[in-house]
């Protein structure tokens, strides 16, 4: 599991090559993923993102998007290229791991977007993320449904339709303590609420796909022996 606790684009200046007032590129950092970027004219662009100081760096993070394809440079101080990563077809919540890169001053990413209909990216998220490592455990899947009815007696029934939302509940044993306070340092900067990006298997699973979510509760940890038992629950953020 790789939690990604601070998106580095919060700190940055981000701008594009077709601005639009109506849907600046800004929004790509605001925490309601669907609050969306779109490019004027609706046509390809490039974003970038430029950091004041060398910034760490091993996810990108991509969601609520149409993309067709996308390219994304790493560069450091002196505009050399560390990576490059890319995608002919993106995930609806598109996610490339990758190992740490510690002196990044600058991403570029270019867009690409089909000949028809529409052209936005709800959020971009990267920075170093945190690792937990693979776990075994059983996990559940709840859902939470914010919908909300009226009845009659006599059975007549109005509905308030709200979107469901998924709920994961993770138990995580055998941590190191190393490695458990690590994670509880990420949450408490973080903290109940906010919305964050987390990719719940980090390489080749994909029973869960990525996620923009947050912790509903502060996790629990529990001590056995030398090691410990970390227990979370993660919903779904829009």
């Amino acid at each position: 599991m790789r939690v990604l606790f601070f998106n580095e684009l919060e700190t940055a200046t981000i701008s594009n090559l077709y601005p639009s007032k109506n849907y600046p590129v800004e929004n790509l950092i605001h925490p309601f993923l669907e609050k969306r970027y779109q490019p004027y004219l609706e046509t390809d662009d490039t974003i970038t993102v430029e950091f004041s100081e060398d910034r760490e760096i091993n996810c990108l993070f991509i969601g609520h998007h149409t993309l067709e394809a996308y390219t994304a440079r790493f560069y450091d101080s002196m505009d050399t290229l560390l990576l490059t990563v890319s995608s002919l077809a993106p995930e609806p919540m598109e996610y490339q791991s990758f190992a740490p890169l510690s002196t990044v001053r600058k991403i570029e990413i270019d867009v690409e977007f089909p000949l028809t209909g529409s052209t936005y990216i709800g959020g971009i998220g990267s920075g170093l993320g945190f690792d937990l490592p693979y776990f075994l455990s059983a996990y559940g899947l709840p859902v939470k449904d914010n919908s909300g009815y009226s009845e009659s007696t006599g059975g007549h029934t109005l509905q308030i339709k709200r979107a469901i939302l998924k709920e994961y509940e993770f138990t995580i044993p055998d941590q190191s303590l190393e490695v458990k306070d690590g994670f509880m340092a990420g949450y408490e900067s973080a903290g109940k609420g906010k919305a964050l990006y987390v990719a719940v298997f980090n390489q080749g699973v994909t029973i869960i796909r990525p996620l923009y979510c947050k912790f509903t509760e502060r996790p629990d940890v529990e001590k056995s022996g030398r090691v410990y038992s970390i227990e979370i629950t993660l919903r779904e953020a829009k």
